[in-house]
């Protein structure tokens, strides 16, 4: 999947009606429903004392979310957590409610390689560990894909060398989107979800080129 598709599936808002399908973190199909009479949101006290005030707009809503998603080819079910709010729609008028994920459990997968090439179980271990703060702190989740990364080198070791330079190849795209500081040319320091996306679909890519299809013997 592309650093654009991804920001597509994986993006913050999302409207009850048209959630994404979520790829399943079991086996991988992007086939995570969101079932509806598990969704549950309640307006948290801030935002019900909110009401009270002059110049109250439904904008002003915040919401807590949970509930449940089911994969529509394995089965499997995934439970996710969050907040929400209402946003107008394009008359400006009317307002839709839509929630923000913030963790899910099991984390989703952020790589889908890995359900297609035989990927050693120290790196998948260390991609699991780097999906899960996506959604409540890509800082975190930006140092946990180096451990991944990591974690690939040290599996190859010196037998390959496609991965010559590859960690400072990594660190080099990620600070050209100026949100990580780099010398002579401080960045933000607000870790961007495109950013880290784009790192996801890179590594991708690495898994793909690195291991060997499943239906095909390891060597």
């Amino acid at each position: 999947m592309t650093a654009q598709a991804m920001d597509i599936v994986f993006r913050e808002d999302v409207a009850l009606d048209s959630a994404p399908a979520w790829p399943c973190p079991n086996c991988g199909a992007a086939a995570l429903a969101l079932l509806r009479a598990s969704f549950h949101c309640m307006e948290t006290a801030h935002s019900l004392a909110q009401r009270r005030m002059d110049g109250w707009t439904p904008d002003c809503v915040q919401y807590r979310c949970s509930g449940l998603l089911r994969c529509g080819a394995c089965g499997d079910v995934v439970a996710m957590g969050g907040d929400g709010g209402a946003e107008a729609e394009g008359d400006g008028v009317t307002y839709a409610d839509f929630f923000s994920p913030r963790y899910f459990h099991p984390a989703l997968p952020l790589t889908t390689a890995q359900f297609r090439h035989a990927v050693p179980a120290a790196v998948q271990q260390a991609l699991q560990r780097a999906f899960a703060p996506f959604w409540s702190d890509p800082r975190a989740c930006h140092a946990a894909m180096q451990a991944a990364l990591q974690a690939m080198l040290d599996g190859q070791g010196a037998r390959d060398a496609r991965l010559a330079g590859a960690m400072d190849e990594f660190k080099r795209m990620m600070e050209t989107q100026m949100w990580l500081p780099s010398d002579g040319a401080p960045g933000t320091g607000i870790a961007r979800r495109s950013d880290i996306l784009r790192g996801f679909a890179w590594l991708d890519g690495w898994l793909s080129e690195l291991y060997p299809p499943l239906h095909a013997p390891a060597e």
